[in-house]
């Protein structure tokens, strides 16, 4: 961007995040569980693919409505401390 200052640095503080070589069979959402983000179309997407794990993170007024409608697959672990976050966050595949 015009006028901003080069940095070497990420503009993402990265040096608390874990990181695995070698990742756990699973893909991560991270989220505040609300209409409008459409945590919901996540939800039918691995609903179709019950071969790939979810683990969906955060809580928020739509969460009883996702869990109804999630298959087994799916996993909640709701509203995490921020190095277990970091942690799944770090051990997903995606």
């Amino acid at each position: 961007m015009v006028g901003m200052p080069r940095s070497s640095s990420p503009l993402v503080d990265v040096e608390h995040v874990p990181f695995y070589e070698h990742k756990d069979d699973y893909y991560v959402v991270a989220s505040f569980l609300v209409p409008y983000k459409r945590i919901d179309l996540i939800v039918r997407a691995f609903n179709a693919m019950p071969n790939r794990r979810l683990m969906i993170l955060g809580d928020g007024q739509q969460e009883r409505e996702l869990k109804a409608m999630a298959g087994p697959n799916i996993s909640f672990g709701g509203h995490l401390p921020r190095a277990a976050f970091l942690d799944a966050i770090a051990r997903a595949k995606a």
